[in-house]
């Protein structure tokens, strides 16, 4: 279900399935029409440095397939060979020597127990994720959450990955092809975040016939339509909207309500060498107490890229708006709203040649925007605040990755430097990546990088401000075992300076659950800068095991995440609000003719929290909070089962599933409150039945 990704880019690459189980084909021969060619490895995965417009796939008792080149990850699905003929295949796919990152295509998403068909719970998943609390899909990597973390659809960054806080990705399952994290930083071509990169890759249209699919889950509804546009290329477009506000208020307390509902919308078109994407979405949340969220963003980008003999130009062109505004009373009468405007542009171009001996990549980009921030209070106006300014971003990066004896060893050595307007500083990162093939089963990856990011806009003033910096170093072995194993194992260190973190929600006097509900909202919005340090350190283990009908998937994350803020305080170094010891999952999945199974026990260290040090007086008054952080919430543990069933027909598939999260209910306390001064836990989630229902054309 889960790919351990050892070579994330090259000129052409992705995954090569079984046409009607969707398991991967190990072996297979994938040549370019310049006559280079490479076998996929053990995940069905490939990646063919060559400038080629068309590739042809053979493999053992399978049809060959002749199949045109795409920019993004490609998903091959050969259909089995009724003559079962044999074809001797050999080779090994490239390394590219990228950062460590682990993959997951649209049918693993889709099939995830405990994921519900949504692409961010089901990153949680995989190795170096945290685990957020309350089952929300907000994105922690190796301990850095909220807006430390990059996410980018097909190369265009998204300013907030889901929707309902976290319970929802903004881009649905459907319209994707795969995506790809990043724990630990990323390749120079990206820059501004001190934590990791999450890609999301949009998968091509089709322009054969018409198709029109949709969907139906607990909590919204979709339709898609696809076919060929008019002048030419082919288009996909796809539309959603919740409505969980119409049954969520009878399901709470008359006196607490929360409403909520979001739309997005998605349309990509494409021909020949020359892609147009356009991508929105827009959330409120109201609920009591007067409180009131709602945020909106769109983006449209066009892809262009071009090949000349070993040198491949890629130039991307976008531009977009965000809109942000928090209404909230944080007394009986005092209302206060949080206002935010931002309109964008920008371009993104790369060059790559391919040489004997490896490639070269250089490229730049540049974004400008203009900020309108407003914060109003009702009772006390002198604490209103009114920013606008013009902030302006300019990148550049070159790198070379050097193949020696045949990729035995691959150097890739990369430099960034960034302008960012926020902070009206400089800095160059470097960056290098080194793999050892020791063996063809083993290889060995070293990573050291250094990351900036300027701050937030609850922190721009039009003034200078310090950014964040960040250095990411790390060491790994991936190797193939006997019997289809594939496992991987890498330790980890990260030290930043600086902070971005959300707003504190305890002014507003929101229970915790809600204050995690909107911190993962507004945090990347309104997140400033607290000046501090910040390390993390951990090891992560994936092992996978897959065949034509089963797939064994076990990843675990040791790690520490720990603050500090210097001489500011006398506590020293602290855990992180973010900090989780264990993180485990396993998971199961059978194929049973039109059936599938599968399973997910789930096994994460508590939340941390600050305790209250008892005392003689009333709350507040004789009680003291103890060390920062320095309680922890009972372990989490859940088991998530999944049944999948597909009827498939002439004139398309219906899929159904049932996927029921905490199947024990456990209590899994996910937060604490106190009363007079006495802590008492809130449960998280009791067993949770999500069923949904698609239709899909004919292929």
């Amino acid at each position: 279900m889960i790919g351990v990704s050892a070579t994330a880019r090259a000129d052409v690459r992705g995954l090569v399935v079984d046409a009607r189980t969707g398991t991967a084909v190990a072996g297979a021969t994938i040549s370019g029409d310049d006559g280079t060619s490479v076998a996929s490895d053990g995940l069905g995965g490939f990646a063919l440095a060559a400038a080629t417009t068309s590739v042809t796939v053979v493999a053992d008792g399978y049809t060959p397939a002749l199949v045109a080149a795409t920019a993004e990850p490609m998903r091959i699905a050969l259909e089995r060979d009724s003559e079962g003929e044999v074809v001797e295949v050999s080779g090994k796919a490239p390394d590219t020597a990228t950062p460590t990152a682990y993959r997951l295509d649209r049918d693993q998403v889709r099939a995830l127990p405990g994921g519900g068909n949504d692409v961010m719970r089901a990153i949680q998943t995989l190795p170096g994720v945290g685990r957020v609390a309350y089952g929300l899909g907000g994105i922690v990597l190796r301990g850095a959450g909220l807006g430390l973390n990059g996410v980018y659809l097909d190369g265009i960054a998204v300013p907030m990955a889901f929707h309902f806080g976290g319970l929802t990705a903004v881009y649905p399952s459907e319209l994707l092809d795969g995506l790809e994290v990043s724990p630990g930083g990323a390749d120079v071509g990206y820059g501004g975040h001190v934590g990791g990169l999450v890609e999301l890759h949009s998968r091509a249209p089709r322009g054969d016939r018409w198709r029109v699919g949709g969907q139906v889950g607990v909590f919204d509804a979709g339709l898609t339509i696809e076919g060929p546009a008019p002048g030419g290329g082919a288009f996909v477009a796809g539309v959603r909207r919740s409505y969980a506000d119409a049954y969520l208020p009878a399901l709470l307390p008359a006196d607490r309500p929360v409403v909520p509902r979001y739309y997005d919308g998605q349309l990509r078109w494409e021909r020949g060498a020359v892609a147009a994407m356009a991508f929105f979405s827009d959330d409120r949340i109201t609920s009591w107490g007067g409180t009131d969220y709602r945020q909106q963003f769109a983006r449209l980008g066009v892809r262009v890229r071009a090949r000349r003999g070993a040198t491949t130009v890629t130039v991307i062109p976008w531009l977009g708006a965000d809109h942000a505004r928090l209404d909230v009373v944080d007394t009986d009468t005092n209302a206060q709203r949080n206002e935010h405007h931002r309109w964008q542009g920008g371009v993104r171009a790369d060059a790559v040649r391919t040489t004997r001996w490896g490639e070269l990549t250089a490229g730049a980009e540049l974004r400008q925007e203009h900020m309108d921030t407003l914060s109003t209070h009702t009772v006390t106006p002198e604490l209103d605040l009114f920013t606008r300014g013009w902030v302006t971003d300019v990148g550049a990066w070159a790198e070379a990755r050097w193949r020696i004896d045949d990729g035995a060893l691959t150097l890739k050595p990369g430099v960034r430097v960034d302008h960012f307007g926020g902070a009206s500083r400089w800095f160059v990162d470097p960056r290098m990546v080194t793999t050892h093939e020791l063996a063809p089963w083993f290889t060995l990856r070293e990573e050291l990088g250094v990351y900036h990011q300027w701050p937030g806009v609850g922190e721009y003033n039009g003034e200078h401000a310090p950014g964040e910096s960040a250095v990411h170093a790390s060491i790994g072995v991936r190797t193939e075992l006997p019997a289809d194993v594939v496992a991987s194992v890498t330790g980890y260190h990260v030290a930043a300076v600086g902070e971005t973190v959300s707003p504190d929600t305890s002014v507003l006097e929101l229970p915790s659950g809600l204050g995690i509900l909107f911190d993962n909202l507004i945090g990347q919005q309104f997140g400033g800068v607290e000046l501090g340090r910040r390390r993390g350190m951990g090891a992560e283990l994936a092992v996978q095991r897959r065949t034509e009908r089963w797939v064994l998937w076990l990843a675990y994350t040791l790690a520490r995440s720990e603050v500090t803020w210097g001489a500011a305080s006398a506590e020293g170094w602290h855990p992180d609000r973010f900090d989780q010891r264990h993180n485990l999952n396993a998971v199961a999945s059978v194929q049973l003719g039109a059936w599938q199974l599968g399973g997910r026990l789930r096994w994460t260290s508590g939340t941390v929290y600050t305790p209250l040090e008892p005392g003689t007086g009333g709350f507040g008054v004789a009680e003291v909070w103890g060390p920062t952080n320095s309680a922890r919430l009972p372990d989490f543990v859940s088991l998530d089962l999944r049944v999948d069933r597909g009827w498939r027909r002439a004139w398309g598939t219906i899929h159904a599933f049932l996927d029921v999260q905490n199947v024990t209910n456990a209590d899994n306390p996910e937060s604490i409150g106190w009363d007079e001064g006495v802590p008492h836990t809130r449960r998280g989630l009791p067993i949770l039945p999500l069923l949904g229902v698609s239709f899909e054309p004919p292929s």
